[in-house]
């Protein structure tokens, strides 16, 4: 028996069960060894140092704010260390969701559990970019500054000029862009940002091309066998295009 082994076996002999409560009115826990928890985030650490263990040796979590839904997608990470299969029936539904558990982890500081999900997301839109609705979404929930902030205003001047990597001047049509950041304040600051860093770099747009592309978007690393870079090229099967830096 390794090190290893032995050492797991004794964690799992001696690790408590947490429940987690979701939602309001919700009676019915999700029980989830401790140990896991705390390899997922910081916030699990410090959530569970601070809280009171019963006579049973169950701990307890409450999230009453948050959306069951999105939230059993973190679950199913903590537990098994990987995305689940997300349902592509309704591209926008998905797109969305996958936005909403994104903004979910960084309530919860799970950053492995982002990079993983962004990476799925510059995937997809290596083939299609985002719909003008998906865009407002993510303005709306994301927060200035952040990366789905700076996806979005990427995907919002793809949308807006004719050429994908940015050199045409001609406007297709600004009232989609009008639209999806109507109301939201600082959205057209960060659109005309991106607009000025494009004219500046206009082959910037292949954002899994190159490791300085990728790495604004994650948390972690992009360097060669970086476990981002790993996950992406596991995903997208080109070695040839993700082995450059």
């Amino acid at each position: 028996m390794t090190e290893a082994t032995a050492a797991l076996g004794k964690q799992l002999q001696s690790d408590r069960l947490v429940k987690l409560y979701v939602g309001k009115n919700n009676d019915i826990p999700y029980l989830i060894p401790e140990s896991r928890l705390k390899q997922a985030s910081e916030y699990f650490t410090s959530a569970i140092k601070h809280e009171r263990w019963g006579s049973d040796n169950i701990g307890k979590l409450h999230f009453p704010d948050d959306d069951k839904r999105t939230f059993e997608i973190l679950i199913y990470f903590i537990v098994n260390g990987s995305l689940p299969e997300f349902d592509r029936k309704d591209k926008i539904a998905m797109q969305k969701l996958m936005i909403d558990s994104w903004l979910m982890a960084d309530q919860y500081l799970m950053h492995d559990f982002q990079d993983q999900l962004m990476i799925q997301l510059l995937i997809m839109l290596d083939d299609e970019a985002l719909d003008w609705e998906v865009v407002r979404f993510g303005f709306q929930k994301g927060s200035e500054g952040s990366k789905i902030w700076r996806l979005m205003a990427e995907e919002a001047v793809h949308k807006t000029y004719r050429d994908a990597q940015f050199g045409a001047k001609s406007i297709y049509d600004v009232k989609p862009l009008e639209e999806a950041i109507l109301g939201i304040p600082g959205a057209l600051g960060e659109f005309l940002k991106t607009r000025e860093s494009a004219d500046q770099n206009p082959s910037f747009y292949d954002r899994l091309g190159r490791r300085w592309k990728t790495e604004p978007f994650l948390y972690g690393s992009f360097a060669l066998n970086s476990r981002a870079r790993i996950y992406a090229r596991n995903l997208k099967a080109e070695d040839d295009v993700l082995d450059s830096e």
